[in-house]
């Protein structure tokens, strides 16, 4: 079976991708690498979990809450971003697991590749997104229990297979983004071949990547359920994991040399693959507008030198007034594209 994919570039996702920073993420990975251990059973994994709590809350996500799902184990933590035209029933899923493990998981498990790589992307990704508002709701979720077989994963889905009867429309999965060596600064975007056929996913995440980033992408359809996404195609929803390079080995996998400068070595490939996440799950969830405007840094033009003011338009496409606010950026529209950026003086 061929699919085939028509993109139009969309100006407020290429603003949502720009807005992406590696100083963000790095911070990210070392708060979390200094909880010593994120050990599911540890407790600094409950510690962990009331950090991302609260930075969902700093993000004004219109839902946090805590999903227990064993005793003694941390909670998944979850984030709703609901959308303007979809039941709260039907949404897409974005996911990482934040636990670790080592050979000593109670002392310590620093987990920097994993899976503080794909805890951070997160992290960005809902950071960012939460500036803007879509169609399609979207579920953020860090899931704990995952070094111990999927747990917590597992447990999330059943509920929302059986009990309350979700409609997943897709997930994505990131799980160890952070580990390169020199060539193979490349992701492997793994999915299902059938039961779940998860090929349009993996060929949708690549497109987005293609069009709005310059990350290098390796198209793996293959079973290959070692991680969270396992447990969504396991209850029959499309489900796709993103990862660094299937090729090679991270040689500090599940040791305590999982760090910053060991089993992390490649900040860019952690800013690619987060970037290319935002620009898919961006997509899929249709963006319709923006709460903020960005700030435009030297790039300044007085409008007296526009010879036709009947072309100006903000980010949504709406006409703009003459009269607008001193120092605001808009976008300036040129045959149905957003090729440059003013400021109105």
């Amino acid at each position: 079976m061929i699919f085939f994919f028509l993109f139009n570039f969309n100006p407020l996702i290429w603003e949502m991708v720009n807005s992406c920073s590696q100083e963000s993420i790095f911070y990210n990975v070392l708060r979390l690498q200094n909880f010593q251990t994120r050990y599911s059973l540890s407790e600094s994994a409950f510690a962990c979990a009331n950090f991302l709590y609260n930075k969902l809350l700093a993000y004004r996500l219109d839902s946090v809450y805590f999903q227990t799902f064993l005793p003694n184990y941390s909670p998944n933590v979850i984030g709703i971003k609901r959308g303007a035209n979809q039941l709260e029933s039907i949404y897409v899923v974005l996911c990482a697991h934040y636990d670790a493990i080592s050979s000593n998981p109670f002392l310590f498990a620093p987990g920097a590749d994993d899976n503080g790589s794909g805890t951070s992307a997160l992290l960005e990704v809902i950071r960012i997104l939460s500036n803007y508002n879509f169609e399609k709701t979207i579920r953020f979720i860090f899931f704990s229990g995952e070094e111990e077989g999927l747990l917590g994963s597992y447990y999330y889905c059943s509920l929302a297979k059986y009990v309350y009867e979700d409609s997943i429309i897709s997930a994505i999965n990131i799980d160890m983004i952070g580990y390169s060596i020199e060539g193979r600064d490349s992701a492997s975007i793994i999915g299902k071949p059938n039961n779940p056929n998860c090929q349009p996913l993996v060929d949708y995440f690549i497109s987005c990547a293609d069009t709005y980033t310059n990350l290098r992408c390796i198209r793996a359809i293959i079973d290959r359920p070692r991680s969270d996404h396992a447990s969504f195609n396991r209850f029959g929803y499309i489900a796709i994991h993103i990862r660094e390079n299937l090729n090679i080995n991270n040689p500090y996998y599940h040791t305590n040399g999982d760090t910053i400068g060991g089993g992390f070595n490649d900040l860019n490939l952690v800013y690619e693959i987060t970037k290319a996440t935002i620009a898919t799950i961006a997509s899929l969830s249709n963006p319709i507008s923006s709460n903020i405007l960005p700030i435009a840094k030297k790039i300044l033009y007085n409008k007296k030198k526009i010879e036709n003011r009947n072309i100006l338009y903000n980010p949504l496409g709406q006409r703009i007034s003459y009269n607008v606010k001193k120092g605001r950026m808009y976008f300036l529209k040129e045959r149905n594209q957003f090729k440059k950026l003013i400021i109105l003086k």
